[in-house]
Order: structure tokens, then sequence, then C-alpha cells
């Protein structure tokens, strides 16, 4: 698991830094082995009561008082954000340049209430893991740390909030990069994901509501049935992606909720329909976007009905790793876990709003690994049987703590 005490060079932001892995196998570094699990252990604790807690987006206060409280246990400075939940903090050792690092602290919403079924608890804590580490070892840091604990990513709305917030403004020193990381269920603990390029997906969700014309069944003639247009709309739109872009590249246009009507003996008023555009190049996403809006206005005009609204909501921009970044993420990830269980990942159609702050910042989000591996069955994120597997806190403190000492 641990890699002996090595430098590694790599350009990042126009400039040329080392960068020292302390991590360390054997007895090489034998106080950065014992701190490094020490921290690990502490995180530990701390993933069971982030556990216990989980909440909405928007409505971390409980998390948020927790993760503050760390900071100060840990003698680690925070800083106001501008929000009533999430957690800014800073850890410097007077560095050429600032790296920031992620981890999102909302639960998943449920009928029954919120869940920590996509992980962030396990983020959460590792990068309390590392803050801890890194405050033992502040005097090796070769950049100074800006640590984000988010709020709301379930929503995609937290990363866009800060930013209209000040964010980069509220740190010491504005970061010239950024890294964040996910569990990934289908791969085992032990294996990090390292992909250059788009990983995740533009994504904006939308909503068009037909207006017709109310009316009995037994006149339609009298009446403007806004479900006919909403249906055949629903039905095109999977030719927009078969037929207008190239089989070479991916995307999902895709209706998801159809609500109209409540009387079965009466024409309604209204047709609701709501789903999500998904794409891996922002020009195949702008012409989906365009040609969705002729396909309603067209579907409204053959049935003598109109569009009241036509709305994009939850937009998140493509989610591109740096290229620049790249020798830098390797070799963090590299002396994590070792070369051979770094891995190239393919990107996936999921949205996450880490890409918001990559409009302003360089920077890289990794895949690290959460499964049991074998023949262990895979729960994906949101499911019941959602769990991380044992080991997953010791590579992520470690890959995070490798980024910036």
């Amino acid at each position: 698991m641990f890699c002996c005490c090595h430098t590694l060079y790599f350009a990042a932001v126009g400039s040329i830094i080392p960068l020292i892995d302390c991590t360390v196998k054997g007895g090489e570094n034998m106080n950065g082995t014992i701190s490094l699990r020490r921290a690990v252990e502490q995180a530990e604790g701390w993933v069971k009561a982030l556990h216990d807690m989980p909440e909405h987006s928007f409505c971390e206060q409980k998390t948020t008082a927790f993760i503050r409280t760390v900071c100060q246990e840990l003698g680690v400075e925070t800083i106001d954000s501008g929000l009533e939940t999430g957690v800014l903090a800073w850890l410097g050792n007077d560095c050429a340049e600032t790296i920031a690092l992620r981890a999102d602290i909302d639960a998943v919403t449920f009928d029954d209430g919120p869940h920590h079924r996509c992980g962030h608890d396990y983020h959460t804590a590792s990068l309390l893991g590392a803050m801890a580490y890194l405050k033992e070892h502040q005097q090796e840091l070769r950049y100074n740390v800006a640590f984000i604990f988010q709020c709301a990513e379930e929503n995609t709305s937290g990363a866009k909030v800060l930013v209209q917030h000040g964010l980069w403004e509220r740190f010491p020193q504005r970061p010239s990069a950024i890294f964040g990381i996910h569990n990934r269920p289908e791969l085992p603990v032990g294996v990090i994901g390292v992909h250059q390029g788009a990983l995740m997906a533009e994504k904006t969700d939308f909503r068009v509501v037909f207006h017709g014309q109310q009316g009995h069944s037994s006149t339609p003639e009298k009446c403007i049935d806004p479900i006919l247009p909403a249906a055949q709309f629903a039905l095109e739109l999977s030719n927009l992606v078969s037929h207008e872009t190239s089989p070479f590249d991916t995307a999902v246009c895709s209706v998801y909720s159809f609500h109209s009507g409540t009387e079965d003996n009466a024409a309604p008023l209204h047709a609701t329909l709501t789903g999500t555009i998904r794409t891996l190049r922002h020009g195949t996403h702008q012409h989906l976007k365009e040609r969705l809006s002729d396909l309603a206005q067209a579907m409204a005009l053959a049935h003598r009905c109109t569009v009241e609204e036509l709305s994009w909501m939850h937009d998140v921009p493509l989610l591109d790793n740096s290229a620049a970044l790249y020798p830098h993420a390797y070799a963090a990830a590299a002396a994590a876990v070792g070369e051979e269980h770094v891995t190239d990942v393919a990107p996936c159609l999921g949205g996450e709003d880490f890409a918001v702050y990559l409009q302003d910042v360089p920077g890289f989000f990794y895949w690290v690994g959460s499964g049991k591996g074998g023949e262990a069955p895979v729960h994906p994120w949101h499911s019941d049987d959602f769990s991380v597997a044992d080991g997953y806190l010791e590579v992520a403190v470690s890959l995070l703590s490798n980024l910036v000492i």
C-alpha cells in the first residue's frame, strides 16, 4: 500500500514544482507511517458519526457543526463561506501555490428522509483524515491547502452557490488547482481510476408544459388535448440522438416524468414533462437543447396548442480533467496504491458539480475504488444495499495527502 519516499515533478498552471510522497513502505519513514495510520483511525471514527447524521442538500447544519469542531480540535483555521452550511478551511506553509481539496457533505434524499447511500460521509471523513495528517506534517507542505467541504452536491447546486459567494477570494491565496474524489463501487478497494479529459457529462434537466383547452370528452372538436403533442414529443426525443448526433458521440436525451389530467372524461388544460440531456461534448449539448426547443414548438403547432413553458434546470458543465494536471494526479495515485493499481476509466454520463469549479480553476477528479471485488455483488450508489468496503479510507486519505506534500 505504501511507497517509499521519492520526488516527483509535474507541470501545473505554468510552473514545475516538486511533489514529495510521504507515505512509506516498510520502515523508511516510520513517523510518516504512524501518523498516516493515526489519521485513518481518526477518519474511521468520524465516518461512523457522519453516517448517523445524514442531511438534505443545503440543510447540513449538524454535519457543518461536526466538521467545524474537528477543524478546531486539529487546530486548522476555518473561513467564512458566506453560506449557512459547508465549511472552508486553510492550512498554509508560506508556499508559492495553493491546491484546493474538495469533499461533498450532503446525503441522498429518499421518501423516508435523507440517507448516506452515495458515500459522501466517507468523502468528508477522508478529507478530514487528510487534514489531520497534513496538520501533523504542516512544515513539509509543498502547497498551501484550501479545504472545501461542500454542501448540496446531490442537487448539483452547492458548487455554483459557493462560487457565486466569492469562493476563490475567501482564501488567503487563490488556488491554482483543485482536486476531488468520489467512491466507485465498480472498482475494488485499492484501485484508483485516473482519466485525462472528459470524465462526467454535461447535464441539463428540462421542463416542458403544453397548454391546451379543456373540454368534455364527448366533444373533442371543442377541446385542444395537450396529451397528444406531449406524448409525441416524448417519443420523438429519442430520434434527436439517433438521427442528429454522430454515432461516435455519447448522448442521452429522454423524458422521465409525464403528468397530465385527473379526470377520465375530460381533456386537461396542461401536460407537463421533465427529463434530461447528458453529453460528453459541449457542442452536442447545445445542439440537442436547440433541437428540443424546436421539437416542442413543432408538436404544439401540429396539435393547435402552445408551449406555455420550456425551462432548463440544474445545469452542470462537462467535468473535463486537466491534461496539465494528469502527471501530478497520476503520481499521487501511484504513490498511494502502486502503479499496478492505477487504472484508466471510461467516461460516464453522471453529472457532478465539481465541474463548476473547473470553469475557473484547472482540476482533476478521481474514482476511488469502494467495492469488495472478486465475486461480491456490486451495490450502486443510491441503492438500499450501498456500502463502502473496508480499506477505502486508507487509500483516500493517502491519495489526498500525496497531492500536497
